[in-house]
Order: structure tokens, then C-alpha cells, then sequence
């Protein structure tokens, strides 16, 4: 493969990335106050059922009317719902599993928190208390964030690893000794960027399974799904890098539904990238590479994974996304096997970002 006008961003290095177990609990934290509102109400409107447990309509107008003020404008309902799903997910396949935190584990996690908060575990129970959280509730709280964080490190966690040749490859590509950094300075740091990248990439896959194996109904989208074509108005601005409109697809190695469309794609966007009119990314989820490109990448930069689970927070494959102001998601015309209509549809979307 070619590469294309391949356009390598510098990345800081900093010192403040927490320990994997940090960056999955801020994702969990958000979505489990979501999900364990449901033992506050009584049985509602079901805005979703997954695998026969209910999400319903009041729990989620709660959740987001939650949401501080300032995300508000980033969070719509649908994902706020797809988050909940999310979570609904992991806490089921933890149980499938086995998988579950001892009441000594729970205490001690509590009391670490209390401490980085300089609080007293009463003082750390009474606050939460003032939030309307019960000291039972707290307590199931944690024992369920324990149980994901175990269940997430047996099942893609630990077999996450970081090669000496992709600490090297990324210091080279992100030409950090130019900016006066020594590798052994800052290969600690490399290391956990890399890590961090793989984490949320991996994440996004098992969700994406986990999701493909549910049977899930999610009864507020139901309209708007039988409208839906593959390729809808976003109402955004246009994402652009070096004044060209970004495209991208998301996929992974193994799904057949990527397979089928990857090298048309490709032949496609080499077309538009040939004549310097826009920026074309294939990247695979689970591999961390640009398929567009004649390097082998491990990681997919933080800035364009935002926009991945921005347009798709179901975390499904494959996910196109052209220029921010179209987004669509799965292959139209791959039940009739038919890859021009698939190849008109790019074309006709990218002349709109263009016109």
C-alpha cells in the first residue's frame, strides 16, 4: 500500500496518565449511576431491554437531566442510553462469569477513595449520603465497579502489551527527539500513552461483542431506525486536517462486514487523497492500524477515537465518518453483494463535503 499525504501529529508527553485501573473506573463511574437508578422507581416506559432487564424512560430523562450543564451539549439522550447499555453489558457477562468483589475488597476500595478524597470513610459515606446515596447502595456500588474491573482485566486487560520496537516506533514517528526529548526519559510515559490506547481500543471491541451475542431493544430509536439510510446528516461542523475534510472508516481484523467493503473503501479514498482534496483514515479497532498506509501503527490517536464513539456510542463495526457531517453506520448494499452501489454512495457523500 501507498501512503497517502500521512500527516503525523505531535503529541505531548505527559506525566499525568493514571494506571489502567484509574481509566476504566472514570469510564465505569459515569455509566454506573446511570444503570442502578432502576431500584429507585418502579417499573416504567422502557426506553431499552437488554437481555431481559429494563432501562427505562425514567431512568434515563434522570440521568441526563444529571449531567452538569456544560456536557450537556455533548451528550444527547440516544448516547446517554447507549452508555447505560453499555454498562448493563458488563455487569451481565460479570455474572455469566462468575465474577464477583468480597466485602473486604469493597471496604478496602472505599477507604483508598476516602483517603484520596482527605476524608474519613464516615466522612466519605456521609457525603455521598447528603447526594441521596444510601450506605447500602454505596457499598453495591463498588462491589459491581470491582467485579467489571475484574472481569474487564481477565478477559482484555492482561493480555495487553507494549513491545520495545512500538516504544521506539512511536518516539520515531511523533520525532520526539527533535523536540529535545531522550527515549529513556520518556519511555515510561510512551509506554502508558500506548497502553492507554490499546485499553480503549480493546474496550471498544469486547463491547462491540459482547453487544453482537445480546439481544437488545431499544424502543425510543425505533422511528428513527426505519428511517435511517446509511449515511445521515450529523448537523456538525465539518473535522478538517490541513483544510481537507477527515474520512474515516472503523472496522476491525476479523469482522466479514469489513472485509467485504475494506478495499473499496481504500481504492476510493486513494482516488480523493491522490488529488490532495481530503484526509483518509482506515483504522482497525482491535490492530490500531491506518489500513491506509504503508506503516504497521498500534494505536489510533485519541482525537479521532473521540469521534468514533462521538458517532457510533454502540461501538459497532464498520463505522463510517466523513468530514463530521455524515455518519453512517453497516454496509447497504452488502446483502445484494453489491459493491459499486456501495462505491457511489462514497463518492456521491464526499462531492457534498467538497461542494
Amino acid at each position: 500500500m501507498v501512503k497517502q499525504n500521512k500527516k503525523i501529529k505531535k503529541q505531548n508527553i505527559k506525566k499525568k496518565y493514571s494506571v489502567l485501573v484509574l481509566a476504566v473506573a472514570v469510564f465505569l463511574a459515569l455509566i454506573y449511576l446511570i444503570t442502578n437508578y432502576s431500584q429507585l422507581f418502579g417499573k416504567e416506559e422502557a426506553a431499552a431491554i437488554v437481555n431481559g432487564e429494563t432501562i427505562s424512560v425514567k431512568e434515563l430523562d434522570k440521568q441526563y437531566n444529571l449531567l452538569p450543564q456544560q456536557y450537556k451539549p455533548l451528550y444527547t439522550k440516544e448516547m446517554v442510553l447507549e452508555q447505560m447499555i453499555s454498562m448493563k453489558l458488563l455487569l451481565q457477562e460479570a455474572g455469566r462469569q462468575a465474577i464477583t468483589a468480597t466485602d473486604s475488597e469493597v471496604a478496602e476500595l472505599v477507604n483508598i477513595i476516602a483517603n484520596q478524597s482527605s476524608l474519613t470513610r464516615e466522612e466519605f459515606i456521609s457525603a455521598l449520603g447528603k447526594q441521596g446515596f444510601s450506605p447500602d447502595y454505596i457499598i453495591q456500588y463498588y462491589k459491581e465497579q470491582l467485579a467489571i474491573s475484574k472481569l474487564l482485566n481477565k478477559t482484555i486487560l492482561s493480555k495487553i502489551e507494549i513491545t520495545g520496537s512500538e516504544i521506539s516506533g512511536y518516539y520515531n514517528l511523533n520525532k520526539l527527539e527533535e523536540q529535545g526529548y531522550k527515549l529513556e526519559d520518556v519511555k515510561g510515559q510512551i509506554e502508558q500513552i500506548l497502553f492507554a490506547a490499546k485499553q480503549e481500543n480493546a474496550l471498544a471491541v469486547y463491547l462491540s461483542q459482547l453487544r453482537s451475542q445480546a439481544e437488545i431493544k431499544i424502543f425510543i430509536k425505533e422511528k428513527e431506525k426505519s428511517e435511517t439510510t446509511t449515511f445521515k446528516s450529523t448537523g456538525d461542523e465539518a473535522c478538517m486536517e490541513d483544510n481537507k475534510p477527515l474520512v474515516y472508516l472503523f472496522c476491525t481484523a476479523k469482522s466479514p462486514h469489513c472485509e467485504w467493503i475494506r478495499e473499496t473503501f481504500n481504492l476510493v479514498m486513494r482516488e480523493y487523497t491522490n488529488n490532495n482534496t481530503i484526509a483518509a483514515y482506515n483504522w482497525e479497532l482491535d490492530t490500531g492500524d491506518n489500513l491506509l498506509t504503508e506503516a504497521t501503527e498500534t494505536f489510533i490517536p485519541k482525537y479521532h477515537f473521540a469521534l468514533f464513539q462521538k458517532y457510533n456510542p454502540e461501538n459497532t463495526v464498520p463505522t463510517y465518518i466523513f468530514g463530521c457531517k455524515y455518519a453512517g453506520v453497516g454496509n447497504a448494499y452488502e446483502p445484494e453483494n453489491n459493491l459499486d452501489a456501495e462505491k457511489q454512495e462514497f463518492i456521491s457523500v464526499i462531492d457534498k463535503l467538497l461542494s
